[in-house]
């Protein structure tokens, strides 16, 4: 009984997980085949520059942002 009560409410977060397991495995993909990406970006900056330069300064910003949130972090944990 308490087993199939679990079962029924657990759906939402096992689809939540799910989701992050495809990015994770997204991720790795991309790690064992970097030219995929390479590919994709040139294609990008080839074909709509002032877009892959917006796109490149939002990324930058992104990852500065990210890296000083976890400097930050990593002083208080």
């Amino acid at each position: 009984m308490q087993r199939e009560a679990l079962a029924q409410n657990i759906w939402p977060v096992e689809n939540f997980l799910g989701v992050g397991d495809r990015v994770v495995d997204g991720a790795h993909w991309l790690k064992r085949h970097p030219a995929v990406l390479v590919a994709a970006i040139v294609t990008l900056a080839v074909s709509r520059p002032t877009r892959a330069w917006r796109l490149a300064r939002r990324g930058f910003v992104v990852w500065q942002g990210f890296r000083k949130l976890r400097s930050r972090l990593s002083g208080i944990l």
